[in-house]
Formats: structure tokens, C-alpha cells, sequence
């Protein structure tokens, strides 16, 4: 079950301490690896969200995996959210902390649907444009190639959407003709 306030609260806090402590690029790192780990990995999934390991079990897994790997603040809060009983958010936690690090920094996330793909000269534009009108520092560019669209773009950053493919003025003029 997704629990996005939890999450929040829990991403917030280890902010808070990262940025009390300088380590903030740190934490992301660790965070960041964390979230990679929990969703290419079953086994570590599994092992945070089973209901049936107890909180020993998981702290001693945890323990073993990371002690070496991870930042004091990073562990000792992976520790606390495990002995809190909510092992099962931490993916939804790391993904909020990763947000938040973000949003800080002034980083967003734009999601490019083209029909073939884009040249590294027209991504450089649609992100130098993007950062100007929207007064941020960087952009991360994913890019989805989707043949159906037939050509133009669809761009889509956090909840906004432009879509301005030819399959979607095709699909307005069909609409009109239909309503006419």
C-alpha cells in the first residue's frame, strides 16, 4: 500500500539532518543507489516488505548489506525506519528524498516522447529553453521514442503535459468533423 505522507515526513527529516550535518550530496548519493537497489532487486524488496521477517531479521540483513556502503546518517536512518515497522515505505521514502533533493536544487525531470530520436543539438535546445521559462538550474532529459505519435513532440515535466504530436492534432480534427 503507497503511503506518500509517511513517505514525505520520513524524506523530509533525513533532509533536515543531512543538511544539519553538510552531508546533504552524500545522503542523495546513498539514497539514490538505495532506490536503484530496492527496485532492481527482488530479494531486497521482498525482504523490507514481507510482514513475516521480524524488525531483528531486517536490521541484521540491512546491517550486513550496507554497513560498509552507505553514510553513518544514511544507515542509522535506514535503521530507525526499520525499527519504526516501516520497512515497507523505505522505496517510497527514498523516492520522496529524491524529489525534495531536486526540488532544492532546482532540478526537474522532462520527459521527451518523439518519433524517432532526438539529435543531441535539438535536446540541448529543449533544455536550455525549459530551464530559461521555468527559472530552473538543471533538467534531466528522459527520452521515449513512439513511433504511433507519427512525428512531433509530447513533453511531459512533473504533472504538466504538452503534447503536440501529430497523432494528437489528427485525433482533434477527427473530433471536430465527429462534432460537427
Amino acid at each position: 500500500m503507497k503511503e506518500p505522507r509517511v513517505a514525505a515526513r520520513y524524506a523530509k527529516s533525513l533532509m533536515l539532518s543531512a543538511k544539519e550535518n553538510s552531508s546533504v550530496e552524500k545522503v542523495f548519493n546513498d539514497m539514490d543507489m538505495l532506490h536503484h537497489l530496492i527496485g532492481e532487486s527482488r530479494d531486497l524488496s521482498l525482504l523490507l516488505k514481507s510482514p513475516i521477517i521480524n524488525e531483528g531479521k531486517k536490521l541484521e540483513a540491512i546491517n550486513a548489506i550496507f554497513s560498509n556502503k552507505l553514510q553513518a546518517l544514511t544507515l542509522r536512518f535506514m535503521q530507525l525506519v526499520i525499527r519504526q515497522n516501516r520497512a515497507s515505505v523505505l522505496e517510497e521514502i527514498t523516492e520522496a528524498f529524491i524529489s525534495s533533493y531536486k526540488a532544492d536544487k532546482g532540478i526537474a525531470t522532462v520527459h521527451i516522447t518523439t518519433a524517432e530520436m532526438l539529435s543531441s543539438e535539438m535536446k540541448s535546445k529543449i533544455s536550455n529553453q525549459i530551464k530559461v521559462e521555468n527559472n530552473l538550474t538543471a533538467i534531466e532529459i528522459v527520452e521515449h521514442v513512439d513511433s504511433s505519435i507519427i512525428g512531433g513532440v509530447i513533453l511531459r515535466m512533473g504533472d504538466i503535459q504538452l503534447d503536440e504530436s501529430v497523432r494528437a492534432k489528427i485525433n482533434n480534427i477527427e473530433r471536430e468533423f465527429l462534432n460537427a
